[in-house]
């Protein structure tokens, strides 16, 4: 017997399937995830800095910074908002497998896909929601209530990008694997 097996999201790059626009879209998605990684490092280090001064002013020096907890909040927004569609992307997050790893190829290709079409659904409700929230914020001039007075709708914008980044990202893994289709069995004679 020959089976055709699903490719795997970490599976090395190599020719996409369908080739085309689909390669495009690999490639544009694989691009936008670098360079949201490489913000998010930015964001990570910057966050890191954030936090060391606080305690370095806090318990060395006796002098709280009170606006550092806030600011830290923020930036961790926007450093998981710019990782999430990579790390989808990489197929890095957390999942459950005690039933998948239990299902043959063909039942896991269909577990795999019905899963691609919910994060993609999610995504959508999460993006339009974060508009909403972003220009409602904007509209009435909502600023936050903590020490940095920031208006609202700036931190809140990394919402609806990283949804619009995980859309991206999850309709490309969706083509690929419509494109690959489910595994066959074809028995040689």
């Amino acid at each position: 017997m020959i089976e055709r097996a699903v490719h795997d999201a970490k599976a090395p790059p190599g020719p996409t399937p369908g080739g085309g626009h689909l390669a495009t879209l690999e490639v544009l998605s694989r691009r936008i995830g670098i360079v949201a990684n490489g913000f998010a490092a930015i964001c990570c280090f910057g966050l890191g800095g954030i936090v060391a001064h606080s305690v370095f002013m806090r318990y060395v020096l006796n002098q709280p910074q009170t606006w550092a907890d806030e600011l830290s909040g923020y930036v961790m927004v926007l450093m998981v908002m710019l990782g999430v569609a990579e790390a989808f992307r990489r197929n890095d997050h957390i999942g459950i497998d005690l039933v998948t790893q239990k299902l043959g190829p063909r039942a896991k290709y269909f577990t795999d896909l019905w899963s691609t079409i919910s994060v993609i659904i999610i995504a959508v409700v999460l993006l339009v929601s974060s508009i909403e929230m972003v220009e409602f914020s904007y509209s009435v001039g909502l600023i936050s209530e903590g020490y940095v007075e920031v208006e609202m709708w700036i931190p809140q914008s990394a919402i609806p990008m990283g949804m619009s980044l995980l859309i991206i990202a999850a309709v490309n893994r969706l083509l690929q694997q419509l494109v690959a289709g489910p595994p066959t069995t074809i028995s040689a004679r």
